[in-house]
């Protein structure tokens, strides 16, 4: 019993010195404190009751909506950077009652892989992002983009990619990202005018108070 006792006492001295000279603990050496992206948890960020107050917060998160629809209840959002760098940020709002419940998922991230490396998430060439470009604003249907599109690889010389397809729905998508978005900036810049102007109309107004108490009646019950 005594040399076991001492044996034990011996362990714990050893071991514990030992460890205490490590760098890192044992347990960060078997165990990966990431979590998987997948496996993020979603936290809630805002509520609102005003459709405004959210398109502005959308706005202001840099994300736009998901063409593909869930049956969840939500309506997931992805970050307008994803041509070159998959940004893993994630926002998805739904309804509950009168309230709009916004939560997200990571964080912002755009670090840039090297250009032309195999594998990697690099973009068009020049002129085969034109010719996207371009068939985007003229609305040409597929045939003829695809067409133009051989047409290049050919005069260029290019090599088969078989991510060219993908590459060329990358660069649709975020077309579209960028129009949606400028289109609601242009929204939020008419109600900001369309505020400025009706404050001028009641700083000017006799009835001054009065157009202030309808103008709060409009506000609660909208």
């Amino acid at each position: 019993l005594f040399i076991c006792r001492l044996f034990r006492l011996f362990l714990k001295i050893f071991f514990g010195s030992y460890q205490f000279l490590l760098p890192v603990r044992l347990t960060d050496l078997t165990h990966n404190n990431s979590r998987p992206y997948r496996q993020e948890p979603w936290h809630e960020c805002f509520t609102t009751v005003n459709k405004k107050e959210f398109d502005a917060l959308i706005y202001s998160l840099y994300v736009m909506a998901r063409d593909d629809k869930k049956l969840d209840g939500y309506e997931y959002y992805e970050c307008i950077n994803r041509l070159q760098s998959k940004c893993r940020y994630r926002v998805r709002a739904r309804r509950m009652n009168e309230f709009i419940i916004v939560e997200e998922r990571g964080g912002h991230n755009h670090a840039m892989e090297p250009v032309g490396t195999p594998g990697t998430h690099a973009g068009l060439p020049k002129t085969l992002r034109e010719i996207v470009d371009r068939s985007f604003y003229e609305d040409w249907n597929n045939a003829v983009r695809q067409e133009k599109l051989e047409e290049e690889v050919r005069r260029l010389g290019l090599p088969h990619n078989p991510r060219l397809g993908r590459q060329v729905d990358n660069r649709i998508a975020y077309l579209r990202r960028v129009k949606n978005l400028n289109e609601m900036k242009k929204i939020q810049d008419q109600v900001c005018v369309a505020e400025e102007n009706f404050r001028g109309e009641i700083e000017k107004s006799p009835n001054k108070e009065k157009m202030v108490f309808f103008a709060t009646l409009q506000f609660c019950f909208r």
